[in-house]
């Protein structure tokens, strides 16, 4: 494996826990009876996005 595809990967790996974080602290406040706004869909949102940019990227990188 290349520098740049363990860099990718890492990266990848990185953003994809954000994502989940940004999810459990979503579906938690709806739990407890809170109502997340636009700012927070959004948050959960742009984690989404980036979390698919950065997979594709690491595919991109480190090939099939």
């Amino acid at each position: 494996m290349s520098a740049d595809c363990a860099k990718a990967i890492a990266v990848a790996e990185k953003t994809q826990k954000d994502f989940e974080s940004w999810v459990k602290w979503y579906k938690e406040r709806i739990a407890e009876g809170g109502h997340p706004g636009a700012a927070e869909r959004q948050a959960v949102a742009d984690a989404k996005a980036d979390r698919d940019r950065t997979a594709s990227q690491a595919q991109r990188i480190c090939g099939p």
